[in-house]
Parts: structure tokens; sequence; C-alpha cells
């Protein structure tokens, strides 16, 4: 190459060079500012402006709502009542680490004699009574409509929880001997999850034949550790209405409250 073509070759490669810095440089100066708000995933976003930089990226819950089965109330004592739903959770891979709920006692002419709120949680596909006891009555006017309602749920995809393996046995229902009580629910509980729970509470239901809740009670056990057994006896001091056909008890442990594990033993 002689030295002329050699000079001519170096001019073009300059040429080019200084037109491609002016093209990169109106691009870059036109091309809009990276952000979390740009509708592009760029960055180091794992989705379209969320992930990475930009935080994490909100989760779509798609759940159905919780079912009710049913509620009723039942004569309690010294005038109050006694509340109870049922209520059915048909996500699979979805509890409810928190369901806020109303009982709404009515009289007959509509009027509001009677109010309970309380919270719950609910694992997945998982049905489960809430029982409000002892609900006050305006003026012992007798109830004539229950309203049982879920107001608020917060959802959590049921991931890094185990559902607590606590059985219930050798329960049974029989009429007390005793002045001080009418009948009893007694039995044993043990946990057989790998769990050292700080409580666990036990709910009892007694239905008559028709399926219908008659009387309801429950208690509280602190410390309940892997592997433990405890008895259990809840006495209803008075006489309610109605044959008891089937007793159903169950036994919640919350698997959302991380307060409520004391300790995780591994299993070999």
């Amino acid at each position: 190459m002689t030295h002329r073509k050699r000079r001519r070759a170096i001019i073009l490669v300059v040429y080019a060079l200084l037109v491609f810095g002016i093209v990169w440089w109106i691009v870059a100066a036109l091309r809009p500012t990276q952000s979390c708000s740009d509708g592009v995933q760029n960055q180091n976003e794992t989705g379209v402006d969320c992930g990475g930089v930009c935080g994490a990226c909100t989760v779509v819950l798609e759940t159905k709502d919780i079912v009710i089965d049913g509620s009723y109330v039942i004569d309690g004592v010294d005038g109050r009542i006694d509340a109870v739903a049922q209520i059915t959770n048909p996500n699979h891979r979805f509890g409810a680490s928190r369901i806020a709920y109303t009982f709404v006692l009515k009289a007959a002419d509509g009027t509001v004699i009677g109010e309970r709120t309380g919270t719950t949680f609910i694992l997945p596909a998982e049905t489960k009574y809430v029982l409000e006891p002892g609900i006050t009555v305006t003026n012992n006017v007798s109830v004539a409509q229950a309203e049982f309602s879920i107001t608020d749920v917060k959802w959590k995809l049921f991931e890094g929880y185990q559902e607590p393996r606590i059985v219930v046995l050798n329960k049974s229902y029989t009429l007390a001997s005793s002045d001080t009580a009418y009948s009893r629910v007694s039995g044993l509980v043990r946990n057989e999850s790998p769990f050292d729970f700080t409580s666990i509470r036990i709910n009892v239901v007694l239905k008559d034949k028709d399926g219908i809740p008659i009387a309801i009670h429950r208690t509280r056990m602190d410390t309940f550790d892997s592997g433990m057994e405890r008895d259990f006896s809840l006495p209803w001091p008075q006489k309610f209405s109605g044959e008891v056909a089937t007793v159903d008890v169950e036994v919640e442990a919350n698997v959302f409250d991380v307060d409520n594990y004391r300790k995780h033993h591994i299993i070999q």
C-alpha cells in the first residue's frame, strides 16, 4: 500500500469513528433515563419496574373467597348467647394469616341486639369452626337471626409453613355426676409435629342428630412441645337443650405467628 492510500484509509477510519461518535451521542441524548417507572424491564430489574434496584415485585394473589358454611346461635349462661360459624378455605396453596369477622344478632324486627367482632386464621383447604361464647344481648331480647360476615382477609402463599400435626385421641362426652357440672367432654391431645408451640386452642362443638350445634366450649393450653401428650376436660355447668349425637373437637395452632414457635426439632 502506497503512502497516499494509507493516508486515505486513516482519514476514512477517523471519519467513520467521528460519525459513529456523533450518532452515539445523539442516541444517548435522546434515550430516556432508565428508572423504576419507565415501563421497561431494564437496569437489573427482574420484572417491569420491579425487582433489583426497584424493590420487590408485587405478587398478585389469585384466591377464592372463604366460604361460610353456616352460622348458629345457642343459649349460653346468664342470659348470654353463644355463637358459632363454620368456614372453609377453598384454596390449596394459600392460607389466611388473619381473618376479621363479625357476629351480628338480631331480634324479630331486625333490630341489632348483640354484636361481637374477632379475628382468626385458616390453613389451605381447611374447614374450621369460629366460636364466640357469651355475647351480651340487649335487655335479654330473644334472638331471631344471626349473621356472620368476614370483613377482611390477609392471604399468604403457603411456603415456609408446615401444617401442625396435633391429633385428638380418646374423646368422649359424658354426663357429670357432680353438682358443679351437667356434662363434660374429655380427651387427649398429642403433638406429633416437630415443633414446640407456645400455645394451642381446643374448640369443642356438640351437635344433635341433624348436625345442628347445641353447645360449644373452648380452652387454651400453653407450652405444648413436640411429642407431648396432655389431657383435657371441658365441663358444661348447666343443662342445655337437645341430645348430643356428634362431638367435634378441633385443635388450633397458629403456624402464621412466628412467636408461637418455641423450637423446631430436626427429625433424623
